[in-house]
């Protein structure tokens, strides 16, 4: 369980990481967009079969 509560720690902090610097960015690059938004739901998806 440990693991699982280090592993989901490192995602939430990359996932604010990705999200600041998008947001300092100010980019309106659509396929950039679509990409990150591709992986939070993913991530979404996997994250509910825990």
């Amino acid at each position: 369980m440990k693991t699982i509560k280090r592993m989901m720690d490192h995602l939430y902090w990359a996932d604010g990481r990705i999200l600041d610097a998008l947001e300092e960015s100010e980019t309106k690059n659509k396929g950039l967009l679509k990409l990150v938004r591709h992986v939070a739901v993913a991530e979404r998806v996997w994250l509910s079969r825990l």
